[in-house]
């Protein structure tokens, strides 16, 4: 099981998330924790085998080419893409100064993302989660786990 806690125990990126944690939520946490596993880990991942199963792109309108979204243009469905997107983008920028702050900081000798934290991976790490995730009330909040 995937949770955030796993994500706060990992020795590589717990100090950025343990910096963080008053502002990330469990989404992020393991959403990060995810992007770390699948990017840095790689091969090494105790969770290779989880994603050598999921998609590497997945089918979500955050994926979806401009002309694509242009047949939804004023709609519903449009604006809430786009509200989505531009969350998860100022979230993503967010996090990525954090990250670079940190790796300057503590002159990190390794990129604890594999240089591939970049937008489009944010976005799978979220579509994976959301699609996967069985969240579970608790106490007036959410637990989200995979």
């Amino acid at each position: 099981m995937i949770t955030s806690e796993k994500g706060l125990k990992c020795e590589k990126i717990s100090p950025l998330l343990r910096r963080l944690e008053n502002i990330l939520d469990d989404r992020l946490i393991i959403m990060l924790y995810l992007m770390h596993e699948k990017f840095f880990e790689g091969e090494s991942s105790f969770w290779k085998h989880y994603f050598a199963i999921l998609p590497q792109r997945a089918l979500s309108p955050l994926f979806f080419a401009e002309e694509e979204l242009e047949l939804i243009l004023n709609t519903q469905l449009y604006s809430a893409i786009q509200a989505k997107k531009n969350r998860l983008m100022k979230e993503f920028q967010f996090i990525n100064e954090a990250i670079e702050e940190w790796e300057k900081e503590d002159q990190l000798t390794f990129k604890p993302f594999g240089g591939n934290f970049t937008l489009e991976n944010f976005f799978w790490a979220d579509t994976m989660l959301r699609s996967r995730d069985f969240g579970i009330p608790c106490q007036d909040e959410k637990v989200y786990f995979i």
